[in-house]
């Protein structure tokens, strides 16, 4: 698994099927050894992956908007990325943006209220 994640990272996988075709196995494979290692799927890995960077993205560069954004992190538009905010977080990016703290290159939210 140390392999699948590090070539994720290395060539910045964003579909499953490149990760499955790379590594010549099913997704379903894939998916299994996804759940067995982080009780989680591949896409939602990549979707997880996708959001970190994001907000990455806001802390290092707060002067950049949120078409910005969406577009740096290979959001479809806006709204998806609104959606994904939503999901992780339950609050929408402008919100959320004003709690973003970095430290050592990490990035904290400091209350989700």
């Amino acid at each position: 698994m140390e392999q699948v994640i590090d070539c994720i990272d290395y060539y910045q996988f964003t579909r499953v099927a490149q990760i499955s075709q790379y590594f010549k196995c099913s997704e379903k494979k894939l998916y299994r050894t996804f759940l067995a290692y982080y009780d989680l799927g591949p896409k939602e890995y990549l979707q997880l992956l996708q959001f970190r960077k994001c907000l990455w993205h806001m802390t290092l560069q707060p002067k950049l908007s949120l078409d910005e954004i969406a577009f740096q992190n290979n959001y479809f538009d806006t709204p998806h990325l609104g959606r994904a905010f939503q999901h992780f977080t339950q609050q929408r990016p402008t919100s959320l943006r004003t709690q973003l703290v970095s430290v050592d290159g990490q990035v904290l939210i400091t209350s989700l209220d």
